[in-house]
């Protein structure tokens, strides 16, 4: 039912994108037809002798046309010189002049502070209703993750109004971070995986925007696109740097604000359903045994602690300190072997239990394989966990249904593979 009705909000946000670009080639059209009336007025006027009505009459019908579309405003100095504005000062005509507006593809662009020696540029995956900004929080180099000193950066989804908080309420800070390669490490920030070209100069307060999907764009030749994609904030109020009224407006509106955060919605109800029915789920013990199994969620950086987001790691965030219990029987004769928890650390007197804020899915491998030795062989593929038995045995796990012990659910209530 979720994925059916998300389905029918995408279909409308693909049909608010079809009206989109029909609305944006009218404006234009509209923008060339109004600058040829200006050049035939200003050739057919002459003070106190003739006055071209007809033409006047036409180019005023299209002005009135073009503000269904958009808010425009107008300035009239006789003749054609005559000028179209968006509300928002944009000039779409000047006299015989045009700058049009062009729908364009998921972008970014950088933002610096005065004096910034940041010479890269902000890398994104992913789509979204919500543009992003990132700002610098703390400059430096980006090292290892996890490193002292390593730089980070806050996001807002309303240009700086309000920024990402936990569930506490603190500030969200994201760690930039290199494991070498000239780029930094990924990091999932909401529906993106955002990461940065070079690693060396961030400087505080330069800014990264991004806009995961097609945008509205005034272009003027010597400046580059300009951003005027209609954005309601979250107090419900238009930007009023941005177009507004009319139609494009409208639909932009729809597709981003009423369709974005509804899928929002859903997303949110369709994680918390998947957590709890998950959640209650792997308390039980599979019934059927195993020798081989695979993990079914993979992590962008197996070396960084599986609770980053640098993992980027669906629902890293709620992963909790734990453990998990492995039980092992005879595969020929079915009989109960022995059983235990993992063990982090076996040089430590006692069972040193998983750390999401410390342990990485290497580490995870390395438990399995230090504290069974010879029960288990534990390795990674593709960001997977992969665990074999011993041929003479195959194991069960309780508590154990679901995927792999990184799928974001609670430490203690993980297994390794599918029963």
């Amino acid at each position: 039912m979720i994925t059916s009705t998300a389905a029918g909000v995408k279909s409308l946000q693909s049909q608010m994108d079809v009206s989109i670009g029909q609305s944006v080639d009218r404006v234009n059209s509209l923008a060339k037809s109004i600058a040829s009336l200006n050049k035939q007025i200003s050739a057919s006027t002459v003070d106190g002798v003739s006055n071209p009505n007809a033409l006047l009459d036409q180019r005023d019908q299209m002005v009135r046309e073009l503000a269904k579309l958009a808010d425009v405003k107008t300035v009239d100095n006789g003749g054609g010189n005559f000028t179209v504005s968006l509300s928002t000062g944009q000039p779409l005509v000047q006299g015989t002049n045009t700058n049009e507006l062009q729908v364009m593809p998921p972008r970014a662009e950088n933002n610096l502070t005065v004096g910034s020696t940041y010479a890269g540029n902000v890398q994104f995956d992913g789509t979204d209703s919500h543009e992003y900004t990132l700002e610098v929080v703390s400059g430096g180099n980006a090292a290892a993750a996890g490193t002292a000193g390593n730089p980070s950066f806050r996001v807002s989804l309303d240009g700086g109004k309000t920024w990402l908080r936990d569930e506490s309420g603190n500030e969200l800070h994201y760690e930039i971070s290199s494991s070498g390669g000239g780029s930094t490490d990924s990091v999932q920030v909401k529906n993106l995986k955002i990461s940065f070209d070079s690693t060396t100069n961030f400087t505080k307060g330069d800014k990264f925007d991004i806009v995961p999907k097609t945008g509205l764009y005034w272009i003027e030749p010597t400046r580059g696109p300009q951003n005027i994609t209609p954005q309601v904030d979250f107090d419900g109020t238009d930007n009023k740097n941005r177009v507004s009224g009319g139609k494009l407006a409208t639909y932009f509106n729809v597709r981003d604000d009423n369709c974005g955060r509804y899928l929002d919605e859903l997303d949110a109800t369709a994680k918390s359903l998947i957590w709890e029915v998950n959640r209650i789920h792997s308390q039980g013990a599979g019934t059927s045994l195993l020798d081989y199994a695979q993990g079914q969620q993979g992590v962008s950086n197996t070396t960084v602690a599986l609770g980053s987001a640098q993992a980027v790691l669906p629902d890293s965030s709620r992963l909790q300190a734990g453990n998990v219990n492995f039980y092992f029987y005879n595969k020929t004769t079915g009989e109960y072997v022995s059983s235990g928890q993992l063990d982090f650390d076996t040089a430590t007197a006692g069972v040193q239990n998983f750390d999401p804020t410390k342990h990485s899915l290497t580490d995870v491998a390395a438990a399995i394989n230090n504290t069974f030795p010879t029960q288990l062989s534990a390795s990674i593929q593709d960001g997977k966990l992969i665990i074999n038995t011993a041929a003479w045995q195959q194991p069960a796990v309780c508590p154990g249904h679901g995927q792999h012990g990184h799928d974001g659910r609670p430490w203690g209530q993980h297994v390794f593979y599918r029963h």
